[in-house]
C-alpha cells in the first residue's frame, strides 16, 4: 500500500525540532518556550528518511493540510529539481485560494536562488506570477549576519530569521541545538501564527506583507555573504538588500505592532 505510519525514524528529529520552535509549551518542554505556544499543530510526514521528497507526496501533503483547516503550512525542506512542477504549483495555488500561508526554508547550500531555484518557489505557474501566500526564509546567526550556508536571493528569498544554534525539541524526549534555514523557517511560522491568533481576519497575503515590511534593517551597511566555508578567499560582502526582498531580519515586535494597526 502507498505510504506508511512510521513517524519515529531518525528523520523525525527535524520535524520535532520545527514543532518545538513553533509551539513548545513552558512547563512541559524543559527550559524552552515556543514562539506561539497556544497554536495547534498538524504533523504531516511527507519526506522520506533519506533522499529527496516525491513531488506527489508534497503536493498531496499541502492539499491535505488545507483541507483539514490549516492556516499556515511550514515547509522546512526543498530540492533543486522537480519532476512534476505543475503538481506543486497547483497545490500552492490551492492553498492560496483557501487563504493558507506557506512558509518555506531557503535551503542550506550557500546558493543564489535567483539563479538556482530551490523548490518549491513563489514564482510559480511557469514564472507567470508570484504566489501571494508564500514566504521564503533564509537563516541568520547570533551576530545578525547571514548563516554561512544559507541560500539567499534578492528576489527569491523574502526575509532572514534566526537559524543558528537554536535550542529545541528532538525525538525521544530530548533537546538539542540545531542550525539551518529549516530552523529559521519555523521562527517565521511561529510569528505568523501569533499574528493570526491575535488578528484572525488577517489574510495570508497580508501576514506575508507585514512580516516583509517590518523586517529589521541591520545597522551595518555590509555583511559577509553566505559562501563555501572551504574557500580560502573568504566571503564577498554587501547589504541584506542584496540577499532578500525585505533587506533584513524578521522582527516579531514590529510585526505585531503593524498587525495591530491593520487588524483593528
Amino acid at each position: 500500500y502507498y505510504g506508511n505510519h512510521e513517524f519515529l525514524s531518525a528523520a523525525a528529529d527535524e520535524g520535532t525540532a520545527v514543532a518545538g520552535i513553533i509551539a513548545a509549551m513552558p512547563g512541559v518542554a524543559k527550559g524552552i518556550k515556543g514562539i506561539s505556544d497556544q497554536v495547534e499543530l498538524m504533523l504531516i510526514r511527507a519526506v522520506p528518511s533519506s533522499g529527496d521528497a516525491y513531488d506527489k507526496d508534497i503536493a498531496l501533503a499541502i492539499r491535505y493540510a488545507v483541507e483539514q483547516g490549516a492556516d499556515i503550512i511550514n515547509i522546512s525542506f526543498g530540492k533543486y529539481m522537480l519532476d512534476n512542477p505543475k503538481w506543486i504549483d497547483d497545490a500552492i495555488a490551492y492553498a492560496e485560494k483557501h487563504d493558507v500561508l506557506i512558509v518555506h526554508s531557503a535551503g542550506d547550500s550557500y546558493r543564489d536562488t535567483d539563479k538556482d531555484p530551490y523548490f518549491p518557489v513563489k514564482q510559480g505557474q511557469g514564472g507567470k506570477r508570484a504566489f501571494t501566500n508564500m514566504i521564503t526564509v533564509g537563516a541568520s546567526d547570533m551576530e545578525g549576519n547571514p548563516y554561512i550556508n544559507s541560500n539567499y536571493g534578492a528576489g527569491s528569498v523574502d526575509v532572514f530569521a534566526p537559524g543558528v544554534q537554536l535550542y529545541t525539541t528532538v525525538r525521544g524526549d530530548n533537546y538539542r541545538k540545531v542550525t539551518g534555514t529549516k530552523i529559521a523557517a519555523p521562527v517565521v511560522t511561529g510569528i505568523a501564527a501569533m499574528l493570526k491568533s491575535y488578528y484572525p481576519s488577517l489574510k495570508a497575503s497580508r501576514i506575508k506583507d507585514i512580516l516583509v515590511r517590518t523586517a529589521r534593517q541591520m545597522p551595518s551597511a555590509t555583511v559577509p555573504f553566505p559562501h563555501d566555508p572551504t574557500n580560502s578567499e573568504g566571503a564577498p560582502t554587501g547589504g541584506y538588500d542584496q540577499l532578500c526582498v525585505s533587506g533584513g531580519i524578521i522582527d516579531a515586535v514590529a510585526a505585531v505592532k503593524l498587525a495591530g494597526e491593520i487588524g483593528k
